[in-house]
């Protein structure tokens, strides 16, 4: 017991709480175990009846008709149940019908006779009768044999584990409960006890013990506390009169330093904003309404109005009096109205003295005072004149450039980098121009030439260079038109925007290319038919009678008749370079086939007459039922064939043709020189020629050189183009 008194107080509240608690939840543990156990007993009896009564209605067939083997199935159900050890049926009789005991259960006796409905514990097992009753007919017995005893051991142990857990968080709980609560009685008497040691240690009488309830530690701490206040008040009387002297001190050092920055900073405010004002081209003005006067001017009015900075501070009427004649009245109306941010704005004419004329944008805002009464208007004039001139010089020239725009007779557009329209001069009959504006160039260029659009705006926007193409869109009437089209970039801060797109209607001039074109056509098919039945035709009577004289001859002058055979042979080659030229100019027959007989002709003829290496591949046939489409195909082979010869002095040349199921290629290559110069105009009209019948076909044209030299000229044309009929747009 001393021990316990020599503790700390704080520990013996703990000590005295965590007994208590400990001691009454363990009278609860015992009092709710031995109540549960009481009622867990009467649940198993219960459980149990209810069980013979489910396997008594169960049987209830089998008893009927004395079917032990449907009984001993209905007691083998009761298997799962773990705590029923045995149970038997009895008939009306009292005579064991069937049996069930557990396999696992020991020392098992059955009662070999029924008994009255009921139970009776032996040996911690359960013996419970239930009669079969069919209204009040007899029907059976059923008894079950249950093992209470292992099911109430395994609930005590079960119960008893759960209340020492319960039990041990239950102190530890008190424990940790008691060790905050003890805190509140605690507290106060050891705070108490540390100012104590305090004084007495320290002299110092400025500490003071908390109070923390109205008990009767609360009334020890208020004395306590009390008596130190008595001991301190006269130091503290004597320290507060030294305290106020000093604060009053320092308050006016405070106060002397706080002007003097004032006024430093004051004058630094004022000498930025004159420099400021000084050195900016806007004017800026201060007037004082009361007096109706100006107070400041900057430098900057001399140079817009033309007038000293003293004439205005003489006479403020002066600044209004320089303002336009035609201005004022406008002037006058602006200074009526204010804009959201409270301001008024101004944009008038000064007429200077010497009588030139300056535009001035002018801003004035009102300054109030604390109670919300103006007392100064502040503005800045800005002079504007050459930003109105620029202005005026650009709406003229959006003027002449808008009057050239609208009388052009050529198409002048302006696209944006997806090709959307945003604004274009004139429109072809059959369109609505406001409707154009905002649609897409796709929407009037055949779907073969949008790739060549495509690629025209690629280059205008990446490259930011001019260039030139040449499409097949929607004409007037929704028939379809060429046109020739030039693209310029527009570009802002070097950055491309738009671009301008100036389009001529070529259709006309098509039209009658492709006339001289056919006439052409036409006109070396009558060549090549006049030189096959005309001049081969004669070389070949002229052969004949060349053979013939050399027969005569062959009796009498022998030498002779040799000559005449050497003519008749040089007849023959001479007809058979006839027929080849012929061909040349009349090559293709109208049957599918006809291009490639045609082209294995020319490599031929090349080879015989130029003595270079010319060779045809095909490597399946290749059938164009338009005819037209294969003449154009044979005469830019045979002019790229020419160009080989000609211009590149090439020795090995290969014509090629295939076929796939979109498009058929033709591609001419050689040995020779690469490209023409640019200066050869003969050249450069055969390319444009082949290219142009490229186009007829609505096909593709390239020409490049190869790496090891040389050139290859390749033409593709998709299938089922054709080049003549009038089309409508798509």
């Amino acid at each position: 017991m001393r021990r316990f008194r020599d503790m700390p107080i704080g520990w013996k509240l703990t000590l005295l709480m965590v007994l208590v608690t400990s001691v009454m939840l363990m009278l609860a543990c015992v009092g709710f175990t031995a109540y549960n156990y009481v009622d867990f007993r009467s649940m198993l009896i219960r459980d149990t009846t209810a069980l013979a009564e489910i396997v008594g209605a169960s049987s209830e067939p089998a008893l009927d008709f004395s079917d032990a083997d449907d009984a001993r199935e209905t007691l083998r159900a009761l298997h799962p149940r773990k705590r029923i050890l045995g149970a038997r049926l009895f008939d009306r009789e009292g005579k064991v019908m069937s049996s069930y005991a557990r396999a696992d259960a020991e020392s098992l006796e059955m009662p070999e006779a029924p008994e009255a409905d009921g139970y009776r514990v032996a040996e911690g097992r359960l013996i419970l009768f239930n009669r079969v009753m069919r209204k009040d007919e007899l029907l059976g017995t059923v008894c079950l044999v249950a093992d209470l005893k292992s099911e109430l051991t395994r609930y005590f142990w079960v119960t008893a584990v759960i209340l020492g857990v319960l039990l041990v968080a239950s102190v530890v709980v008190t424990l940790i409960v008691a060790a905050k609560l003890q805190a509140v009685v605690s507290t106060p008497i050891l705070e108490l006890a540390e100012v104590a040691r305090s004084v007495a240690e320290d002299k110092d009488y400025s500490g003071r013990a908390n109070k923390y309830s109205e008990d009767e530690t609360g009334l020890l701490v208020d004395t306590f506390n009390e008596m130190l206040d008595r001991i301190e008040q006269r130091e503290e009387e004597l320290e507060s009169s030294n305290l106020a002297l000093e604060e009053h001190r320092q308050k006016l050092q405070d106060e002397l330093a706080e002007r003097q920055r004032a006024e430093e900073a004051l004058r630094s405010s004022e000498e930025r904003f004159r420099q400021v004002a000084e050195s900016i081209s806007q004017v800026f003005w201060v007037v004082d309404i009361a007096r109706n006067q100006f107070t400041y001017i900057s430098p900057a009015y001399e140079n817009i109005w033309g007038r000293s900075c003293a004439s205005l501070y003489a006479d403020a009427r002066s600044a209004v009096e320089a303002i336009h004649p035609e201005d004022k009245a406008r002037v006058k109306r602006a200074a009526l109205h204010t804009t959201p941010d409270g301001s008024v704005e101004a944009v008038y004419r000064v007429v200077r003295p010497d009588g030139t004329i300056r535009w001035v944008r002018d801003r004035a805002f009102t300054i109030t005072d604390d109670d919300g009464k103006p007392y100064r208007i502040v503005g800045i004039a800005e002079d504007i004149t050459e930003r109105r001139e620029a202005e005026d010089a650009l709406r003229d020239a959006e003027g002449k450039w808008r009057s050239l725009v609208e009388n052009s007779r050529d198409i002048i557009t302006i696209v944006d980098r997806a090709g959307k329209i945003l604004f274009i001069n004139r429109v072809v009959s059959g369109f609505d121009r406001d409707k154009v504006v905002g649609t897409n160039t796709d929407d009037y260029i055949l779907l073969p030439q949008r790739a060549v659009m495509k690629a025209a705006l690629g280059r205008v926007f990446q490259k930011s260079e001019p260039t030139n193409y040449e499409i097949e869109g929607a004409g007037p009437d929704g028939a379809v038109a060429w046109y020739e089209t030039r693209a310029v970039p527009i570009t802002h801060d070097g950055e491309v925007i738009s671009a301008m797109l100036l389009i001529t209607d070529i259709t006309e001039r098509k039209r009658l290319e492709k006339e001289v074109l056919d006439i052409s056509d036409r006109e070396q098919g009558r060549i090549g038919l006049d030189l096959h039945d005309g001049l081969c035709q004669h070389l070949v009577g002229t052969s004949f009678a060349a053979q013939l004289l050399a027969e005569q001859l062959e009796s009498r002058h022998a030498k002779y008749a040799e000559d005449s055979r050497k003519i008749a042979e040089l007849i023959g080659e001479a007809i058979t370079h006839a027929r080849r030229i012929a061909r040349g100019l009349y090559p293709v027959q109208l049957e599918e086939a006809g291009l490639m007989s045609a082209l294995t002709e020319l490599a031929v003829t090349v080879s015989g007459l130029f003595y270079v290496s010319c060779e045809f591949k095909c490597r399946r046939p290749v059938l164009l039922p338009d005819n037209t489409v294969a003449v154009h195909l044979y005469r830019i082979a045979q002019e790229a064939v020419n160009n080989a010869l000609k211009h590149g002095k090439a020795k090995k040349i290969t014509i090629t043709l295939e076929q796939n199921d979109a498009e058929t290629v033709l591609a001419v290559k050689d040995d020779g020189m690469g490209l023409p110069d640019e200066g050869d105009h003969r050249a450069g009209m055969g390319l444009r020629i082949m290219a142009y019948r490229a186009r007829l076909m609505r096909g593709d044209f390239t020409i490049r050189p190869q790496p090891m030299g040389g050139t290859v000229i390749t033409c593709r044309v998709p299938i089922g183009a054709s080049s003549g009929g009038p089309r409508h747009a798509i």
